[in-house]
């Protein structure tokens, strides 16, 4: 089993619809506050990243429907 980090484990959070990009951000916030310290780069590409994936996850929401995710 390959190690994961907290913020890889934020992101399939969002990806699967665990997490909106509000609470996402919200549970990244507080983890800097309590200690969490990524460099500033992986910060800024971790939050783009997750802005692109809530974007497709309701691009394809409008598209397909809500259960797109079952069909594909």
């Amino acid at each position: 089993m390959k190690p994961r980090g907290a913020i890889f484990v934020l992101l399939e959070a969002l990806k699967k619809e665990k997490l909106d990009l509000d609470s996402f951000l919200e549970v990244l916030d507080e983890l800097i506050r309590q200690g969490f310290r990524p460099k500033e780069e992986v910060c800024l590409e971790t939050i783009k990243e997750a802005r692109k994936s809530f974007g497709e996850n309701k691009f394809l929401e409008a598209k397909l429907g809500r259960g797109w995710k079952k069909r594909a």
